[in-house]
């Protein structure tokens, strides 16, 4: 629940700020990354206009990341990024949880 609301925090606050360029800063995160080696999957014409959206999956990527990091033993994580007409679907596993 706690989750839920620094999320609704973090989309209220970004309000007016303009959007990121969602896969570029997943992909350069990736980059970064030694361990677990991050995959990444979306779609290459990805474009999220709506400020908060991309902020609030950017921040939803790297909390994924940074848990993984903190609490897991995976050697991979894989990150994948969906667009409906209507939605925007996040989805992460590792090896572990396999």
């Amino acid at each position: 629940m706690a989750l839920l609301h620094d999320v609704k925090e973090i989309v209220h606050s970004s309000r007016d700020e303009p959007p990121v360029d969602l896969s570029f800063e997943i992909l350069r995160l990736a980059e970064e990354l030694p361990r677990p080696k991050l995959h990444v999957i979306c779609p290459p014409d990805l474009h999220v206009q709506d400020g908060s959206t991309s902020r609030a999956m950017l921040r939803a990527v790297q909390e994924i990341v940074t848990n993984c990091i903190r609490h897991g033993e995976a050697e991979n994580l894989w990150i994948t990024i969906e667009r409906t007409t209507d939605q925007l679907r996040l989805a992460a596993r590792d090896d572990v949880s396999d």
